[in-house]
């Protein structure tokens, strides 16, 4: 390569095309993103934007009174993209969106000076990915509400299994560079506007390494594993509410009499386990500890509920017990069993506990034996900005006033530290483990990395309430970080959601089947049955369970290190 293609920066961009150029590179992302350009969105699309974005912020400023207006006139396109990617958020409230759209825009913003000082060194493709993967790594690794962990780069390849098959060496960290070169190739060959080899062979050779990956590895050999029952009932979010539980509950009940019935009329195996959603449950379970705490004289926050005492707690689960487990396990003597003997039961739930920081309560997932007795509970590890969690401004009057006359109540729930990993046993005596999370936990590798670390593993869940979000795309997204968990761990995993999508994928990433199957797939009542492949051997797996750590810090240390480095030098 001529050095002098590497060193020689572009002309400045005027304010207003610079502002243009950026929003056109988000309406790409807008568009590539699952959902968007059908249900497994565009990996052409993504290339196309990541390089549009890279071809726009390598472009100087211009100097003068004309800098200021160029560097607001870019934050603010950040911030329109950022508010346009993350939309789907104001199903919950859009309050969520003025926080998310100009902290998320931040991390695009500041890309500009970082990426115009490496391209004077370094080929324009390796530039951009170094410096794209750099920011997206930290916004995921951060915790919230400094970081933004959600649909990366890599993720839009998650339906190439020629490419994303990869992510069991490499994970997403691997499938964002991957894109991130390819971007970056065809926008260096476009500032350029000649072919440069070097460019050309990074984006290529990005795209060969991953093909060579996928190809050269595989996934941990299957065998059956237990059969699981999928119910959605297909709530919209305006049906999802306390002031509808009864019915609610008597059409998840109905599906599922409906869905084993059939089942039974075909002559099919039972079920080993039968799944409802997040917070189909529709009752809260206190932990011990919250009884002890109340009876020990401990006042509850102030804006709590003052009528959660030992009484409604009891209150509760006898409620659950008779209007849920005793429909599905029957009473001897007074109500006939709707579950085979030897059938497991989850459903989401809210708990109540308390420990030495105060009382606390989470979103939860409990898991029923077959006697009908709770046998574990799972808490979920990351919490929704503004619709679940306040970061600690519950704490203070103003804004805990201004959410609950906005949203109706004070998001102020407790994330768990470590992922449950929940066993059952079916009537052959097999044991199966796997992790159970809720809702938002799927957009994160770490609680299904953590279900592997500890001790064997047979596949992965998460129950999740997308009625929040009607039909929008953010429910493909979920899939596509379903799937690339499901590539990178070498574990099936099953999707059990309220209104969409409930599906199971294998451990190589195909696709099973899903509620709803080729036609409409959320917003749906529907019900089916899967048999989960689970692992011959329980303790193998891809390459990437051991390196995720190592290969997280080097795609922020890594960039750190070179971009400080050449700050030091002319």
């Amino acid at each position: 390569m001529d050095a002098r293609d590497s060193l020689q920066p572009p002309s400045p961009m005027s304010p207003g095309r610079r502002f243009v150029g950026v929003l056109g590179a988000w309406a790409l992302f807008f568009f590539a993103s699952p959902g968007n350009c059908g249900r497994d969105g565009s990996l052409t699309l993504a290339i196309l934007a990541i390089g549009l974005f890279g071809f726009v912020l390598s472009h100087p400023l211009p100097e003068g009174a004309g800098r200021k207006r160029a560097l607001w006139l870019e934050y603010l396109a950040h911030v329109i993209g950022s508010v346009w990617v993350w939309i789907w958020l104001a199903h919950v409230h859009w309050l969520s969106l003025v926080y998310v759209g100009p902290a998320y825009a931040l991390y695009f913003f500041v890309q500009g000076p970082v990426l115009r000082r490496l391209r004077r060194t370094l080929p324009f493709a390796l530039a951009l990915a170094l410096c794209f993967t750099f920011f997206e790594a930290l916004r995921s690794w951060l915790p919230t509400p400094f970081g933004l962990g959600w649909l990366r780069l890599g993720h839009h390849a998650h339906h190439h299994l020629w490419l994303s098959g990869s992510a069991r060496v490499w994970g997403i960290e691997g499938l964002s560079w991957v894109v991130a070169l390819a971007g970056g190739a065809c926008a260096g060959l476009a500032l350029r506007r000649k072919l440069v080899v070097s460019e050309l062979a990074l984006g290529l050779g990005g795209l060969a390494a991953a093909a060579l990956l996928s190809l050269t590895t595989s996934a941990p050999k299957t065998r059956a594993g237990p059969r699981v029952l999928l119910i959605q009932p297909g709530f919209r979010q305006e049906r999802f509410g306390l002031d509808e539980r009864v019915g609610n509950i008597t059409k998840l009940l109905r599906l599922t009499h409906e869905a084993l019935e059939t089942l039974r009329s075909r002559g099919e195996p039972p079920v080993d386990l039968v799944c409802w959603g997040e917070s189909m449950l529709y009752h809260s379970i206190a932990a011990e500890s919250f009884y002890e705490a109340l009876d020990a004289g401990r006042a509850l926050p102030g804006w709590w509920d003052a009528r959660l005492t030992r009484e409604w707690g009891e209150n509760s689960e006898r409620t659950l017990r008779r209007a849920i487990l005793d429909q599905l396990y029957g009473q001897p003597g007074r109500v006939p069993a709707l579950f085979d003997s030897g059938t497991w039961f989850l459903g989401g739930c809210e708990r109540y506990f308390s420990d030495e920081s105060g009382f606390g309560h989470s979103v939860a997932l409990a898991l029923f034996d077959p006697g009908g007795e709770r046998a574990s509970l799972a808490a979920k590890r990351f919490l929704c900005p503004g619709s679940e969690t306040l970061f600690g401004l519950e704490n203070i009057v103003f804004f805990r006033s201004f959410f609950r006359a906005q949203g109706g109540y004070v998001p102020d729930l407790t994330r768990a530290e470590e992922t449950t990993v929940f066993q059952i046993e079916t009537r052959t005596g097999e044991s199966y483990r796997f992790s159970a999370t809720l809702c938002f936990d799927n957009a994160f590798p770490d609680p299904y990395l953590a279900a592997g670390r500890q001790g064997p593993l047979d596949f992965h869940l998460v129950a999740s309430n997308e009625a929040w979000f009607e039909d929008s795309f953010e429910m493909d997204q979920m899939v596509a970080f379903s799937r690339v968990i499901a590539l990178a761990t070498g574990r099936a995993f099953v999707r059990a959601t309220t209104s969409g999508v409930s599906l199971v994928l294998r451990a190589d990433g195909r696709e099973i089947g899903r509620i709803g199957g080729s036609g409409p797939d959320r917003e749906v009542s529907g019900w089916k049955v899967f048999e989960v492949g689970v692992p011959l051997e329980r303790d193998e797996y891809p390459p990437y369970a051991t390196l995720a750590w190592v290969l997280r810090g080097a795609s922020v240390g890594i960039p750190l290190a070179l971009f400080l480095f050449l700050m030091r030098r002319p």
